[in-house]
């Protein structure tokens, strides 16, 4: 049975809701939360941060020039996420975390990993893309999709994968780059969108299977940005990524 909150899947495509939630944290010198108008802050903060490397990047960047506050980051998918949180909830490493599928989130606030936190513009978020329990707010909502190298797949007569299920073609046995379900959150959209699509968790594990035999065993990776990388040096041809 697959047991894992769903954030968002609308259509043939998945749309993962990306949110931020503050860690159970004993770290006292910042508060990720402050830092209205007038307020001086100081410290320093840590960030998991879900979204593509560059973007987290730019993200805490940003933080620090607007509030003072030192802050880092660490790229992590969002089952890593979960399970670093959990090995150190007596010792928290992380102050906040950002990006990453909804999903996430709602395993680790039902482990009691997160505290509850409300933004400042938490009206001007619709309740649908909100914890109702304050655990997490969306910042952001990511469409799957295919990622391809048109001049490698042209090379192997593969015309660009425009469907899930053309991700099956027997021609791309081998080819196909995707993160595990298991880590990525990203890619346990992927699976949810197939109960979706396919009505039922039997049918969606049969598709997966499949899938599977067409991703080669080097190319599975952890986490849902890296499938691209692969086609844009040209050594792959589809990824699935957000």
């Amino acid at each position: 049975m697959i047991e894992r909150a769903l954030g968002v899947v609308v259509g043939a495509a998945a749309l993962a809701l990306s949110p931020c939630g503050c860690v159970v944290s004993n770290n006292p010198t910042a508060s990720p939360g402050a830092g209205g108008e007038g307020t001086a802050l100081s410290g320093k903060l840590t960030v998991a941060c879900g979204a593509m490397e560059e973007v987290c990047d730019a993200w805490t960047k940003a933080f620090t020039a607007k509030t003072g506050v030192q802050t880092s980051f660490v790229r992590l998918s969002s089952g890593e996420t979960v399970a670093r949180l959990a090995a150190s909830k007596a010792a928290p490493e992380f102050d906040v975390w950002h990006g990453g599928p909804a999903d996430g989130y709602g395993a680790a606030a039902g482990q009691d990993l997160l505290e509850k936190y409300t933004p400042e513009n938490a009206s001007q978020i619709p309740d649908k893309y909100k914890d109702p329990n304050g655990y997490w707010n969306g910042v952001y909502v990511g469409a799957l999709g295919f990622c391809s190298n048109a001049k490698v797949l042209k090379e192997k007569g593969v015309e660009l994968p425009t469907s899930w299920d053309a991700l099956l073609d027997p021609k791309l046995k081998s080819q196909i780059s995707t993160a595990h379900p298991s880590t990525s959150g990203t890619a346990f959209t992927t699976l949810w969108t197939q109960v979706v699509l396919r009505g039922g968790e039997d049918q969606a594990l049969d598709y997966m299977k499949k899938l599977h035999s067409n991703a080669s065993a080097v190319h599975q990776v952890r986490d849902g940005p890296r499938p691209d990388r692969g086609p844009r040096r040209g050594r792959r041809r589809p990824g699935v990524q957000p």
